[in-house]
């Protein structure tokens, strides 16, 4: 960005290539935005929360200590 603003602050003959950069620069921050954000689940989709899962199917961890506090609930 801050080569296409010095692009039309310098020379015409350097313009071509701060052209040039500026959009190598915006190319390669699309690209760096959309790697991670492929990631992203799609909307509407809806995970359990993480404290919802239990890695040992078998013997699930007894919640103890929290039984009092959810008497009420």
């Amino acid at each position: 960005m801050l080569a296409l603003f010095a692009s039309r602050m310098g020379k015409p003959a350097r313009s071509g290539v701060l052209v040039t950069l500026g959009a190598l620069g915006a190319v390669v921050a699309w690209a760096a935005y959309l790697v991670p954000e492929s990631y992203r689940p799609p909307e509407g989709v809806n995970y359990p929360p993480i404290h919802d899962i239990s890695t040992d199917r078998t013997r699930p961890p007894q919640f103890v200590a929290v039984l009092p506090l959810r008497a009420d609930a």
